[in-house]
Formats: structure tokens, C-alpha cells, sequence
């Protein structure tokens, strides 16, 4: 099987079968992944309020596919797939290039390019960027090189949500008013 991007609902049906979508929770996760025999394991990356989860997503063209899943409580946040066995290719500009070339061949021309080019006109750092109604799909290097599902919303309502529950009640009031606890 193939990787297939469903732009509409915001899924991507993975070589290895796996659905990943908006309406995906860890419950579901871990039992299609045991009923499926497909690796997972979760780790911490110290980003709360998050739990993240490696997972194996098949093979495509013939290379390892990996992803990263982030969770708030049983809610996919966003997911991350990269082609570079495991995130860790230190040929970052070759693999920034095949994940572009990977998303316009399935998705066509983006539908902007996010420009974070500092002194370097050469650089990486010009992300291409699909937006749709649930979100966006980004080509990105943040140490590591991967392509981005972000469902709309849900970052910032989870950090919200943790800012709310584990402030210290040391904050100033200013402090106190820029997070709305006052």
C-alpha cells in the first residue's frame, strides 16, 4: 500500500494501513496498533501538556516511514511523518527536499510558503504550507525534518487548557492577566 493523503477529512492513510485523522484518540491508536502488529511505543519529550507516541508507518519507496503522534488527554493534536530513518538523517537538506517533493506530487503546488530564511538565501528554512478547513499540512526542519498534520485549534486550546490548571499562584498580575487568571 501507498501513502494517500486525504485532504478533505484531514487523514492519511499510511503504507502499513494505518488511518491517522482528526477523530483518532490514543485508545483507538494503541488497540489498531495491536490488532495490526504495528511497532509503538510512547515517550516524553518535555512538552507538556503533551504525550507523544512513535509508531511505525510502513515502507515507501522503499524506505522506513516513521511517525510521531501528539496527544492532549485522548485528542490528536497534530502528526509528524519523516522518511530519514527516524528523524535523524543528518542530511537535512536532501530530506527537507523529499518531503517537499512528497507533498506536491500527492497535494500540487502549496498554498503558501511560510519564509523563516534568516541571512542564508539557500537555506531550508521556506516551508511550504497546505491549508485546509481542519488545518495544515507543513514541509518543516526543527532539528529534525518532517512533514506536519496540525488539526486546527487544537494546540492552543490544550496549552490553554494546561496554562489554566498549572500556573504558580506566584504569577504578578500582569502575569496573572495575560494567561485570563485574574
Amino acid at each position: 500500500m501507498s501513502l494517500h493523503f486525504d485532504v478533505v477529512h484531514g487523514q492519511v492513510h499510511l503504507p502499513n494501513d494505518l488511518l491517522i485523522g482528526p477523530s483518532l484518540t490514543q485508545t483507538h491508536l494503541l488497540r489498531v496498533c495491536t490488532e495490526k502488529a504495528i511497532a509503538i511505543r510512547p515517550y516524553t519529550i518535555h512538552s507538556a501538556p503533551y504525550t507523544w507516541f512513535s509508531a511505525d508507518g510502513g515502507i515507501l519507496d522503499e524506505e522506513p516511514l516513521g511517525v510521531e503522534l501528539r496527544f492532549w488527554d485522548d485528542v490528536l493534536v497534530s502528526a509528524d511523518l519523516h522518511l530519514d530513518r527516524g528523524g535523524e538523517s543528518l542530511d537535512f537538506v536532501r530530506t527537507k527536499r523529499r518531503h517537499d517533493a512528497l507533498l506536491k506530487g500527492h497535494l500540487g503546488e502549496p498554498h503558501e510558503l511560510w519564509d523563516e530564511r534568516q541571512d542564508n538565501a539557500h537555506s531550508v528554512r521556506l516551508f511550504p504550507v497546505y491549508r485546509y478547513s481542519w488545518g495544515k499540512i507543513t514541509s518543516l526542519q526543527d532539528g529534525p525534518v518532517f512533514i506536519r498534520l496540525e488539526y486546527a485549534g487544537r494546540r492552543k486550546a490544550a496549552e490553554t487548557k494546561f496554562n489554566r490548571v498549572n500556573v504558580p499562584e506566584q504569577l504578578s498580575a500582569v502575569e496573572r492577566f495575560r494567561q485570563g487568571r485574574f
